[in-house]
């Protein structure tokens, strides 16, 4: 009571001062008053970014990826969306991936072992050879790359891959070839696991309605995330739908990025991370803002930020959606032509 109050915009503030290992990562809104992101805090004690569909997330991961590459980090994205390939193109990344067929096989086997069941005891052999032929592999291209100079970014695509059991077994073989460099090598690099679509990738499995060997394989994808830090080995996590995305993986994260989000179940999540006085400012925040909070962010209680529009950006995310359009119609037309006596597709 009786204490004055002034317009933060009256104001203008000393601009901050940046240490080696630090950058801008939002502005309080209103003022000139930047917020501060420290590099290595945010890779060790992992992050995540949450928040519903449109409002920047993907946007403040890349740029997250971005200064972690300038930094000298080792940086591996695990991709659904193929913004990542398109937006990062010029930091010319390498491109990890199984032999198709193999991953097409890994499909075709996990479809027949879930029709059956106790019966799949040859599906589940070729399985498991096809598997390790896959490993072995990987192991050998994931060395290179963590070893070599000559690239910092590595994305892992799986828009091909339709079997979400396919998706997280190749997952767990990447992270686990990372992982277990990571432990043969202490601490030689720093390397930061990007998760684009979480909740795809490292789901809750329980109640998902997975087999006992793929809630196997989620759970060894959330040690990773345990015992990561040991090796160098950070998280970042990104998913519109928190809900669902393993709370083994969620708990571990020391920095969160949370744009609006409206499911309770979320929220009372979020309560843990923040308070429920700032959890219930989180629906309402506008589209570029997010609640930030955490052991990477110089404030010393969360902050609301507010990233400015750039036109550019929307340009390029704009691009990428009219190419995976342009695709789809290629596809369409090519199946219009090529089946001439079944049913035609006309449109999208």
């Amino acid at each position: 009571m009786n204490t004055p109050l002034f317009s933060a915009a009256s104001r203008k503030f000393e601009e901050a001062l940046l240490g080696e290992r630090e950058f801008r990562i939002g502005r309080v809104p209103s003022t000139n008053i930047d917020a501060i992101a420290r590099l290595d805090e945010l890779v060790e004690y992992h992050t995540a970014i949450l928040g519903v569909t449109g409002t920047g997330k993907t946007e403040v991961a890349l740029d997250l990826v971005r200064n972690a590459i300038r930094g000298g980090v080792k940086v591996f994205c695990v991709d659904f969306t193929g913004d990542y390939r398109s937006r990062l193109s010029d930091l010319n990344p390498i491109y990890p991936a199984p032999d198709p067929n193999k991953a097409k096989n890994i499909e075709g086997l996990l479809a027949a072992i879930d029709s059956l069941g106790f019966k799949a005891g040859e599906e589940k052999r070729k399985l498991r050879g096809i598997l390790d032929e896959i490993r072995a592999d990987t192991s050998k291209t994931i060395g290179e790359f963590l070893a070599g100079d000559d690239c910092n970014l590595a994305i892992f695509e799986l828009s091909d891959i339709s079997n979400s059991k396919a998706g997280l077994r190749l997952t767990e073989i990447y992270l686990s070839s990372i992982m277990n460099w990571a432990k043969a090598n202490r601490r030689a690099r720093q390397v930061f696991l990007c998760l684009e679509e979480a909740h795809t990738i490292v789901p809750e499995p329980y109640g998902s309605g997975f087999d006992g060997e793929t809630k196997w394989v989620v759970e060894r994808i959330g040690q990773i995330a345990l015992q990561g830090r040991k090796y160098g080995v950070g998280l970042l996590v990104i998913t519109q739908r928190s809900a669902l995305v393993s709370k083994t993986i969620l708990s571990q994260c020391n920095t969160f990025l949370t744009h609006s989000l409206i499911d309770q179940t979320s929220l009372n999540f979020l309560e843990s991370v923040y308070s429920s006085q700032h959890t219930r400012l989180i629906p309402n925040l506008g589209r570029y803002e997010f609640l930030a909070f955490g052991k990477a962010i110089k404030a010393e209680r969360p902050i609301i930020l507010r990233r400015e529009f750039d036109q550019s950006k929307l340009d390029a995310s704009l691009a990428v959606n009219k190419s995976v359009t342009e695709c789809i119609k290629e596809e369409i037309v090519e199946i219009d032509n090529v089946a001439p006596n079944e049913p035609r597709i006309r449109s999208l």
